[in-house]
């Protein structure tokens, strides 16, 4: 066996416990899901949004821009997979439930409560919620609509705190804006106010990087999810940047950036909840979903149950069609990629 594929069985097993994983792209039946599902007490289970009201250059999720019609298609097609797995679920507790994107909030006031209503009606919910957001869409007013949703903890990116850097990634927004977002969102009393930050970005000086976390913790936020400016080769961003992750000055740079937050909110008694995320002691973390087995809905879903893993078709219009126009025919889930562990 040469040496890398060595190498690569050997991580495989590490990461999966597995000794192989077989890709096939079919979707499963639902009899194989009735089997995979008889002996599952508790799962997760997440939900995908993928509208925004503008596309970041940094972003590699899958995402595309928000349409009221299409979103009102979407979300109709998103019952129809909730419909599809009603019976699947039965009674076994959720107790795990992430809202990601894209941006849910783009939909705060065009069928979010309605879709979480369904969601609730028809599964065993014994959770609270975690939700994105866009620092945008964070008034007073929508901070008090998402916690008459019972969402409990919420996460915004602001990715910045300097108005050139802000501009750099185009963000629609100032940084005396984020502040007053954060300040209110705080007063707001979710058990998790979380806010993402990129660090590493082009020209961003050691010193002013320990500036902005001590703001952040001035400011006082339950938990900084901080992680460096990734170039994905997909994204606009690698056309700026024109440098992949991998060149080396950037690795012993990154590092060094790191370890300057970390001694920062170490000193301000955060701890480490996640290989970026620092949270605030006393506050539960800001999370995706927090158990091994789980259900994702929407366009580009992932579903991990045991020993097979499959994604939801990420076209957002296919993923309607199939689930949306043919909502008669509960058996079809729409083009799946399946991953089953050996």
């Amino acid at each position: 066996m040469p040496v890398m594929d060595f190498l690569r069985n050997r991580a495989l097993k590490l990461f999966t416990g597995a000794n192989n994983i077989l890709m096939e792209n079919r979707t499963p039946s639902y009899k194989d899901l009735e089997n995979k599902f008889d002996d599952i007490d508790e799962l997760g289970l997440y939900l995908h949004i993928p509208f925004c009201k503008q596309i970041c250059p940094y972003c590699p999720y899958n995402k595309e821009l928000y349409e009221f019609e299409k979103a009102k298609l979407y979300l109709k097609a998103v019952k129809s997979e909730v419909d599809y797995y009603k019976n699947l679920f039965g009674d076994k507790q959720v107790t795990s439930f992430y809202i990601g994107g894209g941006t849910p909030t783009t939909i705060l006031y065009d069928g979010l409560y309605e879709t979480l209503d369904y969601i609730y009606s028809n599964f065993n919910m014994q959770c609270g919620i975690h939700m994105e957001s866009h620092p945008n869409d964070l008034s007073l007013k929508n901070l008090n609509t998402i916690k008459s949703f019972g969402i409990k903890y919420l996460s915004t990116g602001i990715e910045a705190l300097e108005d050139k850097y802000l501009n750099f990634l185009k963000r629609p927004y100032n940084s005396n804006r984020v502040k007053e977002v954060i300040k209110n969102a705080l007063s707001m009393d979710f058990d998790c106010f979380n806010v993402d930050f990129i660090f590493d970005l082009p020209g961003q000086t050691y010193k002013e990087l320990e500036k902005y976390g001590d703001e952040l913790v001035k400011l006082g936020v339950d938990q900084v999810a901080s992680y460096p400016l990734f170039i994905f080769p997909y994204t606009e961003m690698l056309k700026i940047i024109g440098k992949s992750n991998f060149d080396i000055s950037r690795i012993f740079r990154r590092r060094k950036m790191l370890s300057i937050l970390e001694n920062i909110f170490y000193s301000a008694k955060y701890k480490r909840t996640s290989v970026w995320a620092f949270t605030k002691k006393g506050f539960p973390k800001y999370c995706s979903v927090t158990v091994p087995l789980y259900v994702g809905l929407g366009a580009g879903g992932g579903t991990c149950l045991k020993d097979v893993f499959y994604i939801n078709t990420f076209n957002v219009s296919e993923y309607i069609n199939k689930m949306g126009i043919r909502l008669t025919q509960v058996h079809t889930v729409g083009k799946q990629i399946s991953l089953r562990i050996i």
